[in-house]
């Protein structure tokens, strides 16, 4: 006889697993075509702007080469592990969204401390402003993902190094454990360090700010809320961002370290923090176009001319002139 409870049961799973995979997709493909589209926007805008081509914003087009990259790669192969069930290519979309995200981190970590020393130490920071600097830089924060991200492909486990889980978005599981808990450590308390310095950074910038438009006998309401607005719109979406997976990954990792008790992390929650670190790459061109005049005038001409290309426009009537026979 058949178990028509099972039966019916099983299938409204199956159609809910069709439904969250089709909603994650399409997720993946919004953010995919808004990553590449205004990351290759501010990209062109700037090599055909001199101004934008200074080296203090060296670091701001590192980040957006970064986060088109990403965006370009990085989520269609995202969008690849989660149609079809493969280590290698696990493998392969955790290690290349491992070294994008966390550069895409430490980018921003740069620029902030850049941008610090700018305002605290102008003459200071015009002495040292060159090309091969910030190439150095440059190099120096790829390093540190490229060794991260090879460590779970070594078969560490023993060691707590963990290995790429399909489970987890083809990253580190967050549910600590003894094959896991060094990588979990090593990214988790890393990630707080560089936000938290980004966090101090900006507020350093503010009070400057602040400070600098008091001492103004001009009308400094205007100063108070763009920098108001820059801080909140980059550090708030970076926090954003990456908040969830440090609080949530270091909570886990205490009580296990002190109770050795495991918090076990669901699937859902695991795809909502990891998809809210690689967002980022959709979101920060969007920043830099909304507070950049530059890019923003670039992008309100392109709309204009793709209004205008299949805009009819009539032709002028011919003026008819009489003359008249005397």
């Amino acid at each position: 006889m058949i178990n028509l409870s099972n039966t019916s049961s099983s299938l409204s799973s199956d159609s809910g697993d069709t439904v969250s995979l089709g909603i994650k997709i399409s997720v993946y493909l919004i953010l995919s075509l808004i990553g590449t589209c205004c990351n290759l926007h501010n990209l062109i805008t700037i090599y055909y702007t001199p101004s934008l081509r200074r080296l203090n914003n060296f670091l701001l087009i590192a980040l957006g080469i970064n986060d088109f990259l990403t965006a370009l790669i990085g989520l269609p192969l995202l969008i690849s592990t989660t149609l079809i069930n493969g280590q290698t290519l696990c493998n392969i979309q955790g290690t290349y969204n491992f070294i994008c995200t966390t550069c895409s981190l430490l980018l921003t970590f740069s620029i902030s401390v850049d941008r610090c020393q700018a305002v605290i130490l102008p003459y200071s920071y015009l002495r040292q402003l060159k090309y091969s600097k910030y190439v150095f830089i440059i190099i120096f924060l790829y390093f540190y993902p490229m060794l991260s991200s090879i460590l779970p492909l070594l078969n560490l486990e023993n060691y707590g190094f963990g290995r790429y889980d399909s489970r987890s978005s083809c990253w580190i599981l967050l549910t600590p454990g003894p094959t896991n808990i060094a990588i979990l450590s090593l990214a988790a308390f890393f990630a707080a360090g560089v936000i938290l310095v980004i966090i101090s950074c900006y507020l350093i910038l503010f009070y400057i700010a602040y400070q600098k438009s008091s001492n103004q006998a001009v009308d400094n309401t205007v100063c108070i809320k763009t920098s108001l607005r820059t801080v909140a719109m980059i550090v708030g979406t970076t926090v954003v961002c990456w908040i969830p997976f440090v609080a949530l990954t270091i909570k886990n990792l205490i009580v296990y370290l002190l109770n050795g008790k495991v918090e076990i992390v669901s699937r859902v929650v695991t795809d909502i923090v990891l998809d809210l670190v690689i967002s980022n790459v959709a979101i920060n061109p969007i920043i830099y176009m909304w507070t950049n005049a530059s890019l923003r005038r670039k992008l309100k001409k392109n709309y204009r001319k793709m209004l205008h290309r299949n805009k009819v426009i009539p032709l002028p009537r011919p003026r008819i002139t009489i003359i008249k026979q005397i």
